[in-house]
């Protein structure tokens, strides 16, 4: 069975831990003037400061957010812009197939257009010719039609 570290120490050490890490607090300097003594930790980094630099340190880390907000909204706007050109691409391209399928289409259609007319052409001249056959030579015809 899991048991956490702090339960299986024994109650002495425990104390002695804490005691432990108010004594490093207290012995640590301000991380921006290295002077005074430290006073208060930074919810946002987790740093030790003293009272009379917390303001600069927040200004600080204020700077760095503000900073690193403008470069990830200008990676935004190239991310969109990038996404704007990929799309026009894409439609630019997808008109170009449109085109491409339209002609051969109307190829098609002509190709088709010229086989019918060949093909009616064909069957008017046998019809003509049925029409102008003695009556003993139709049936031969109509067997080879």
């Amino acid at each position: 069975m899991y048991q956490s570290p702090r339960k299986s120490m024994p109650r002495y050490q425990q104390s002695d831990s804490r005691q432990q890490q108010r004594q490093d607090s207290s012995n640590r300097n301000c991380i921006e003037c290295m002077k005074k003594p430290v006073q208060v930790q930074c919810l946002h980094c987790s740093q030790f400061i003293c009272l009379e630099c917390a303001q600069k340190h927040v200004d600080l880390v204020a700077a760095e957010s503000d900073g690193a907000m403008h470069l990830l909204n200008e990676k935004l706007d190239v991310l969109d812009r990038i996404a704007a050109n990929t799309r026009q691409k894409i439609v630019a391209e997808r008109d170009k197939i449109v085109q491409n399928a339209d002609a051969e289409r109307d190829r098609s259609f002509t190709l088709l257009a010229q086989m019918i007319a060949t093909e009616k052409e064909i069957l008017r001249d046998k019809s003509k010719r049925l029409s102008e056959l003695p009556l003993n030579e139709i049936p031969m015809f109509i067997r080879n039609l």
